[in-house]
């Protein structure tokens, strides 16, 4: 998602986000209750049968990346404020080719309560599919001026 305004440069591009790193951890495989001492020898022979190091390190290498590139959405719009404090007097906003994710939701409700409470929101769709379910975003997100219109009527 790019944030913009004419009230500021771009100074940070941030692309994407990843889900939660801590989502991740895998917790140890436990053994099942009840075991004898032969049978919790047993499991534990399997379980060691059942490791791949090379598998593993994959997983390692995953999540690392995953760790990496994760951004915050709480930390980014607080590290916004200043931008979103700038917006107060905005009466038009455009979301233009967006898919309004899930993800991205919580960026479009600081928006909504950062510019003015009457602003006419146009939303852009091509699916027509998506047409409703945009409307239907936005205006869950308590923004009442909204019209969804396909890309080409612009």
């Amino acid at each position: 998602m790019i944030l913009y305004s004419s009230l500021t440069d771009v100074d940070e591009l941030v692309l994407g986000h990843g889900v939660d790193p801590e989502n991740f951890k895998e917790k140890p495989v436990e053994p099942p209750t009840g075991l004898s001492e032969e049978d919790l020898e047993r499991w534990i022979e399997y379980q060691s049968d059942q490791y791949d190091y090379s598998f593993e390190r994959g997983k390692d290498a995953i999540n690392d990346y995953f760790s990496t590139t994760f951004k915050g959405t709480e930390q980014i719009i607080k590290n916004n404020e200043g931008f979103f404090s700038k917006l107060a007097n905005i009466d038009e906003v455009y979301v233009l080719g967006h898919s309004l994710a899930d993800v991205d939701l919580p960026y479009f409700h600081k928006l909504a309560q950062s510019v003015k409470p009457d602003a006419k929101w146009v939303a852009t769709f091509y699916d027509p599919d998506d047409e409703e379910g945009h409307c239907d975003t936005l205006t869950g997100l308590g923004i009442a001026n909204v019209s969804v219109v396909r890309m080409e009527q612009l």
